[in-house]
């Protein structure tokens, strides 16, 4: 009754209004609207609307939900199932489709042709689920054409038109008693859809015909056979019904008590590295919050346990990747092959950030490091591509390990991290022998000058700046022709014949101190050397001071400075004109 309004609050409260004023002969007016595309319009709207989907009115909606801690998406197709051809039952391939038929169809038609369409489907196996309601009973069809004209006339001016054979005063109180009707049959149609879709059981007169349950819910899935779903609501029961089709496709997805989203795994991760790195595989987790996601995510993913402070890494995801490696015959192990062997034997369904969470969990608590086409990767949560192959890295002991990654820094300037484990030496390793790499012939060079220009300026002796850059040599070969595993030992124990300091000066300066030698005026040097006149002791003094920069360490004497100062002082020499000569 139009007079009678219940307000949708918690506690509804009911209230009368009183008028004389009639509104039939407006809706008798407008009632041409009332038709079967406005009332399919009208049902879409208020499911989608119960669902929290905006409608954008396309043939193809998506629908997302989370389903035991993970999103997912449906396609969702509102159509007459009796109508739709086998390619637009089957849905796109590897995606679920829910389609959610009418609760009513033209004249001489009803659910029993949908159950016929639905049996002649020959679209092959697809994951498509058909929601079929019971059809609305005439009463609810004549609550929804009134639903449909009461709708269609108040928007915009058009009541006004319609009502204009009315005094103002009567105007607004017929608006208010349309507006108030339109309220109660859109909270009545809710009921009623509850109903045709088998939610609810009342009101029992909104259909006629009730279909079976086994009816209602048809899988296109011959594996699938869908229940009834159980929910409050038309939204509670909808993401039911969805939560069986998940659980069909992933059987051994975990009950997870969050939503695994990657900003979570990314919390989680660091805490997971730092139990595999501590003694027994088990870590403090000292911040509370992040206490609760660490144990709302490892222990149902099976990479761990949590105490009240710790927690503890187990070898679930060894032992099992080592069973599906033996399994598939060995060969190289990549994280595609990891991904495959994560569903195995009964799909999982993990978000790929918990896929990488598990991949690189194993990959330290293994000892291994991941290459691309034999060279180094780092990966993360965020980026872990499927072509990545990891590779099992020795581990050096750990009194190497700390020298060579103090030799790593004095000598080479490199900043690694500490820790030993096999990410952290792949990466000295590759960073060592491309550091050793480039520095190879700029090293080779300053050899050959320091021994040629030695031998010319410095009386032959091999002093400590030729020593130094000899040892840097020989460091530089066994580093680059060493074997990957080898390579931290080689460091650490590598024998300097002068000092780390002289050699990592060496190393340094090696490019421009060949260059200086290169380039030298040595000619200079030798007129110099060659003088007998007055200048004698001072050419002496310039060429005792050469064989000293020859001949010392780089850090004690800086070569390219000291020489283009020795330059200087014997052109200086050079150019000093002769005493003048005494009167005869």
């Amino acid at each position: 009754i139009g007079e009678i309004r219940i307000t949708e609050d918690q506690n509804p409260v009911v209230s009368i209004q009183v008028t004389g004023v009639d509104i039939e002969p407006i809706l008798r007016a407008a009632e041409a609207n009332d038709n079967a595309g406005n009332r399919r319009k009208k049902i879409r709207e208020t499911l989608f609307e119960q669902l929290g989907i905006q409608d954008a009115g396309g043939l193809f909606t998506t629908y997302e939900f989370v389903c035991r801690g993970t999103r997912r998406e449906v396609e969702l197709l509102y159509e007459n199932v009796r109508e739709m051809t086998d390619d637009r039952l089957r849905g796109r391939s590897g995606a679920w489709s829910v389609v959610i038929d009418f609760p009513f169809d033209d004249a001489n038609f009803g659910p029993a042709d949908d159950l016929a369409r639905l049996g002649a489907y020959r679209g092959g196996d697809t994951r498509t689920l058909v929601w079929l309601p019971s059809f609305l009973s005439n009463k609810a069809l004549a609550d929804l054409g009134r639903l449909v004209v009461l709708d269609y006339i108040l928007q915009g001016d058009r009541f006004d038109n319609y009502a204009a054979h009315l005094s103002f005063v009567d105007r607004v109180q017929a608006r208010a008693l349309a507006r108030n009707q339109l309220d109660q049959l859109r909270i009545k149609l809710r009921s009623q859809l509850e109903v045709a879709y088998g939610i609810s059981t009342e009101p029992r007169d909104a259909v006629s015909n009730p279909l079976t349950a086994d009816q209602q819910f048809q899988s296109l899935d011959p594996t699938l056979s869908p229940r009834p779903p159980v929910g409050a609501e038309f939204r509670s029961a909808f993401e039911s019904l969805l939560g069986q089709l998940f659980a069909h496709q992933y059987p051994a997805h975990p009950e997870f008590d969050t939503e695994i989203k990657a900003s979570v795994i990314r919390k989680v991760w660091p805490e997971v590295q730092k139990a595999i790195e501590s003694p027994g595989q088990r870590g403090l987790v000292q911040d509370n919050a992040t206490r609760k996601l660490v144990r709302a995510v490892v222990s149902p993913s099976q990479l761990g346990q949590t105490t009240e402070t710790h927690l503890l890494i187990e070898p679930h995801w060894q032992s099992r990747f080592a069973q599906s490696h033996a399994r598939d015959g060995g060969g190289p192990i990549t994280v595609a092959r990891l991904r495959r062997w994560i569903d195995i034997p009964v799909p999982m369904g993990l978000p790929i950030e918990l896929q990488n969470l598990i991949i690189l969990a194993y990959a330290a608590s293994t000892n291994r490091r991941f290459t691309l086409r034999g060279g180094p990767v780092e990966p993360s949560i965020d980026s872990l591509p499927d072509e990545l192959a990891l590779q099992e890295q020795a581990l050096p002991n750990a009194a190497d390990w700390q020298t060579a990654l103090q030799r790593a820094a004095s000598l080479f300037g490199l900043t690694l991290a500490q820790t030993l484990n096999a990410a952290n030496v792949g990466r000295l390793v590759a960073e060592v022998k491309q550091a050793a790499s480039s520095k190879r012939e700029a090293v080779g060079r300053l050899v050959a000058q320091v021994r040629d220009r030695s031998k010319r300026y410095a009386a032959g002796a091999a002093g400590a700046r030729q020593q130094s850059a000899e040892s840097a040599q020989a460091l530089l070969a066994t580093l680059t022709q060493a074997a990957e595993g080898d390579v931290v030992t080689s460091l650490a124990t590598a024998t300097l014949i002068t000092s780390e300091a002289a050699v990592s000066r060496t190393l340094g300066q090696a490019q421009a101190c060949a260059d200086a030698l290169t380039n030298g005026n040595w000619q200079l040097f030798d007129v110099v050397r060659d003088l007998g006149d007055h200048r004698r002791d001072a050419a002496a003094g310039i060429m005792t001071r050469l064989a000293e920069v020859l001949t010392a360490d780089e850090h004690v004497v800086p070569l390219k400075s000291r020489l283009a100062e020795l330059e200087r002082d014997a052109m200086q020499l050079l150019a000093a004109a002769a005493p003048a000569q005494p009167p005869a």
